[in-house]
């Protein structure tokens, strides 16, 4: 006779379907900082992890999980560790941290399917579920796996939601340009913005009358005759106009 409380549990939890982190990446970088300093003279057995860091009983197990969905734990029940990862969060400077969030969210196969799913561009809370349920999130799992994705999302910089709207992408990055926007140039505008300064260059290094030798017009000859009798005002005049060419 089978014993059904010794079968393994289903993947995706005891619902089954598409597995994901059952915590948030901000609650896995706090749990991941305790893990580094537990495990950092050597490995740890699950036992002692329960009691130390995650908490007894299967909400400490679920947590272990999700510390090895984020790429932040390593090993198995007879000695975990924490991963590199792990241990450059715990140790870098603030300015180094984003980009060490982001690859702990995108680590969970899930979330990085529906981040690249959306990337750069909005979507509504409702779609981001349907995907979700497509990629096999249990129907009835679907909304919490939307909402743990959309928390480590904004714990990484990558987006913001306002209302059942989502923007996906670098939104950090940009919010710490945002005093800086008007400096953010398209690459068109930043040809333009080139020429306009070689031009600047151009008119300060050389003056409108001194233009050099391979900005001059090719194969233009003019013959000069000055009458001795022309009014110097009027002269003064044409002489102008040939500086203007950089013909004297």
């Amino acid at each position: 006779m089978t014993d059904k409380s010794k079968s393994p549990m289903p993947k995706g939890g005891r619902k089954g379907g598409t597995i994901f982190p059952r915590i948030d990446l901000s609650q896995a970088v706090v749990l991941s900082k305790k893990l580094v300093a537990k495990t950092h003279t050597s490995t740890q057995n699950e036992t002692a992890l329960l009691a130390g860091v995650f908490g007894l009983g299967d909400k400490g197990k679920i947590k272990i999980s999700a510390l090895k969905q984020f790429g932040l734990m390593e090993g198995d029940s007879k000695a975990y560790t924490a991963s590199k990862l792990a241990k450059n969060l715990a140790s870098s400077p603030p300015e180094d941290i984003g980009e060490l969030l982001q690859e702990a969210c995108m680590m969970p196969s899930i979330f990085k399917k529906l981040y690249e799913a959306f990337q750069n561009g909005d979507a509504s809370v409702s779609r981001i579920r349907q995907l979700a349920m497509q990629h096999k999130v249990h129907i009835e799992s679907a909304e919490q796996c939307v909402s743990l994705f959309l928390s480590s999302l904004t714990t990484a910089g990558l987006c913001v939601q306002e209302g059942d709207t989502v923007t996906i992408g670098l939104i950090k990055q940009s919010v710490s340009q945002g005093d800086d926007s008007d400096e953010l140039l398209t690459s068109s505008e930043m040809e333009e913005s080139d020429e306009e300064k070689m031009g600047n260059n151009a008119k300060d290094n050389f003056p409108e009358h001194r233009l050099p030798e391979n900005r001059r017009p090719n194969g233009f000859q003019v013959s000069i005759s000055i009458d001795p009798t022309m009014d110097p005002e009027k002269l003064e005049k044409h002489l102008n106009v040939l500086r203007r060419y950089g013909i004297c």
